[in-house]
C-alpha cells in the first residue's frame, strides 16, 4: 500500500513508510487514537474498524480485533459490488444473461474473497483500562476495480448470390448456410482478454481466437474496435449442418484456468472424451455469466466487410463485473 494511501493523521504516517506486515503499534500509554472515535473521511478506502475483548488473552484479543476488522472491509466491499451489479441489472434488458439471485451472491461473495487478501492492518490500539483492543484495516478502492467489464460482439456474414455477395448480421436464431463466411467484430470499454469459442451441434468445440494463425494478440486496447479473422480474412461454414454457438469472452484478467482447459481439450482424442472436455470448458465459460447484468441495445455501429464496403448495423453490448460473455447461437442449414 506504500505510495498509494494518502497519510491519515499524524499518528499513522509511519504505517505507511512501514512494510504492510507491520502495522502501527500504539501502546495503552498513548492517547485513544482519533480514529476509533471519528471514522476517517477517505473516500479512497473500504475502512473496517473493530474491536475485541481481552478475554483470556492478549494475543486472541488482538487476532478476534483485526479479523472483526477485516470482516467490516469485507463488508464495504460487498456494499461497493453489490450497488455496481445492481446498476448493471437494472440497466440491462430483461432477456438473456438476466442472473438470479443464488447467483449474483455466488459472485458476489466470490469477488469479496478475491479482493479482500489485499486489505492491511493500518493501526491497532489497546485501551489500558478495560484492555479492550481495536484495530483499523483498509485496502486502497483502486485495488478493487468496480468499473463493469462491457463488450460489443457482433458476428457479420457474407453469403453468394449469384455473382453478388450479400451481408447479414448474424443474431441469435439466424440461419446460415454451408459456405456461408463468417467474421466476428468486438470491441470493450477496458483493456481485456478476449476469447472466442465455437461449439457445434454435436457438442465438439474450437478455439476461434486466439489463434497463432491469427495476427492479433488477444490482450486487447479500451475502445478499439477488431474484428477476427484480421485482414481481409473470413470465416467459412463447412457441410456439419446443425445448431452452432459461438461464445465471445471479455476478462480483465488473462483467463489461465480456461486456457488450461482449452489445452486439455486441444490434446485430447477427438471422440467422447474431447466432446466431454468440451463440455467442461463450456460451463467453465457459463460460469462467468454469474457476474453478467444482461444485454441492452448499444446503438448502431459501423462494420468493414472489405473491399472499401462498410454496413451499418444495430448491435447489442453485455456488461459484467470482472467478465462479460456474449453468447450467439445460430442454426447452420
Amino acid at each position: 500500500m506504500h505510495g498509494v494511501l494518502r497519510p491519515l493523521t499524524l499518528a499513522a504516517i509511519a504505517v505507511l513508510g512501514c512494510a504492510s506486515t507491520r502495522p502501527l503499534e500504539q501502546s495503552a500509554a498513548d492517547a485513544r487514537p482519533a480514529w476509533i472515535d471519528h471514522r476517517p473521511d477517505r473516500s479512497d478506502l473500504f475502512i473496517g474498524i473493530a474491536s475485541a475483548d481481552r478475554g483470556q488473552s492478549a494475543e486472541a484479543a488482538r487476532k478476534r480485533a483485526d479479523d472483526n476488522a477485516m470482516a467490516g472491509v469485507a463488508q464495504e466491499i460487498r456494499v461497493g459490488v453489490k450497488a455496481a451489479f445492481s446498476q448493471l441489472q437494472t440497466s440491462a434488458s430483461d432477456g438473456e444473461h438476466r442472473t438470479n439471485g443464488e447467483s449474483i451472491e455466488s459472485f458476489i461473495q466470490t469477488t469479496v474473497d478475491s479482493v479482500l487478501t489485499g486489505a492491511e492492518i493500518l493501526a491497532r490500539w489497546r485501551d489500558p483500562s478495560t484492555g479492550e483492543f481495536w484495530s483499523y484495516a483498509a485496502i486502497a478502492k483502486s485495488k478493487v476495480n468496480l468499473v463493469p467489464v462491457s463488450l460489443k460482439a457482433t458476428i457479420v456474414g457474407r453469403r453468394k448470390s449469384g455473382e453478388e455477395m450479400i451481408d447479414l448480421v448474424v443474431g441469435p436464431g439466424a440461419t446460415l448456410k454451408s459456405g456461408d463466411s463468417l467474421r466476428i467484430f468486438f470491441e470493450t470499454n477496458q483493456d481485456c482478454y478476449v476469447y472466442i469459442l465455437m461449439y457445434d451441434s454435436t457438442g465438439h468445440a474450437s478455439r476461434v481466437f486466439p489463434d497463432p494463425r491469427i495476427s492479433l494478440d488477444n490482450h486487447v486496447k479500451a475502445q478499439a474496435e477488431y474484428h477476427v479473422p484480421t485482414g481481409d480474412d473470413w470465416f467459412w461454414l463447412d457441410n456439419n449442418l446443425g445448431q452452432e454457438t459461438i461464445y465471445v469472452v471479455a476478462s480483465k484478467e488473462p483467463m489461465t484456468k480456461l486456457t488450461a482447459l482449452l489445452a486439455q481439450m486441444e490434446s485430447t482424442a477427438s471422440g467422447p472424451d474431447q466432446v466431454a472436455m468440451a463440455a467442461r470448458v463450456a460451463g467453465e465459460v457459463r460460469s462467468l455469466s454469474r457476474g453478467i447484468g444482461g444485454i441492452a441495445p448499444a446503438g448502431k455501429q459501423t462494420f468493414d466487410v472489405g473491399n472499401g464496403k462498410r454496413i451499418s448495423r444495430v448491435t447489442d453490448m453485455v456488461s459484467g463485473l470482472g467478465a462479460a460473455v456474449r453468447v450467439i447461437t445460430f442454426e447452420h442449414r
